[in-house]
């Protein structure tokens, strides 16, 4: 697997307090807090990967836009048909309804039905 990193300080060993740095050190807390768990640094930035790894901490590129399946995204909203007009009135004079009167065996917070 990784060597520990247990009592490394990434400003004292490269030689600067800067951001970079300060992510490495939470890494390195992180790998500590929780030695059984796989602590991965992800990040854009080439160097800050090859800093962690001289450091023995696993890092991996972010890796943005890689959907295979468009239609298997989360929608966030369902369209319902046959709705009653008992419904419809309902939703409009109290502003909503249950999700079981329109036939919903289950509801999603924040979900949109149309």
């Amino acid at each position: 697997m990784y060597q520990q990193t247990i009592g490394l300080d990434a400003t004292k060993i490269f030689g600067e307090n800067n951001a970079d740095h300060r992510i490495l050190n939470a890494a390195i807390s992180l790998s500590e807090a929780y030695p059984r768990k796989k602590i991965i640094l992800v990040t854009k930035d080439i160097n800050l990967r090859l800093k962690a790894k001289s450091l023995n901490i696993l890092s991996e590129n972010f890796q943005a836009g890689k959907i295979k399946d468009l239609d298997a995204l989360y929608t966030g909203s369902t369209g319902i048909q046959g709705v009653s007009k008992a419904i419809v009135d309902t939703i409009y004079e109290h502003d909503y309804c249950l999700p079981e009167d329109i036939g919903s065996k289950e509801s999603i917070p924040n979900h949109y039905l149309f």
